[in-house]
């Protein structure tokens, strides 16, 4: 599209309309499989191509995916702290309780024989460091596992959300998210993602 106009090409429309459909398909997917968690990563997008629209400054390729993915993870992070303040107060302890007994069962059962030839004394070893942790190294462990979580979640939620606008704005622009308008700045009417 050198010229505003320039009709576009048979080609260019049909491309359009099947990254229309392939866009509303996989946010649609993505919606039903995440209760809606996937609507996020393009608000994020949106929200940050603002945030720097308004600095003059445009958004590349990877500052969308980023901000698609890090919306995703910030949602994840809050229903998570809402759901950890709304759970019943001894939900986690009797988790650990849970925890403990699985480990204190599994800790009975001898190791098997092959796993005992390749390194004599590991069971001991194993049980020994399974009674010495306490309650902060179950609680980090936690922490960590929640992080790793969100991080995983929230990277592949973000990533598919990032992949649904990066076709609707495709079809409704005739551009892809990262790509320059061919119209010059001053002229555009419309807000660009």
């Amino acid at each position: 599209m050198d010229d505003l106009h320039t009709a576009e090409s048979p080609a260019r429309i049909v491309a359009r309309f099947g990254a229309f459909v392939g866009g509303i398909a996989v946010l649609y997917w993505a919606m039903k499989a995440t209760f809606g968690l996937v609507f996020f990563a393009p608000v994020g997008i949106w929200a940050v191509s603002r945030i720097h629209r308004s600095r003059g400054r445009r958004v590349d390729g990877f500052g969308s995916f980023a901000s698609a993915v890090g919306s995703v993870m910030i949602v994840l992070s809050l229903i998570g702290v809402v759901v950890a303040s709304i759970a019943p107060t001894g939900s986690m302890d009797a988790a650990r309780r849970r925890a403990d007994s699985t480990a204190a069962v599994a800790a009975k059962q001898p190791p098997p024989a092959w796993l005992d030839r390749l390194s004599p004394g590991l069971a001991e070893r194993a049980a020994a460091q399974r009674s010495s942790s306490g309650a902060p190294i179950n609680a980090s462990t936690m922490v960590i596992g929640a992080v790793v979580l969100i991080g995983f979640v929230g990277s592949f939620v973000g990533t598919i959300g990032w992949i649904g606008a990066a076709l609707l704005v495709f079809s409704v622009k005739g551009r892809w998210l990262h790509e320059r308008s061919p119209v010059p700045d001053g002229a555009e009417t419309s807000v660009p993602l």
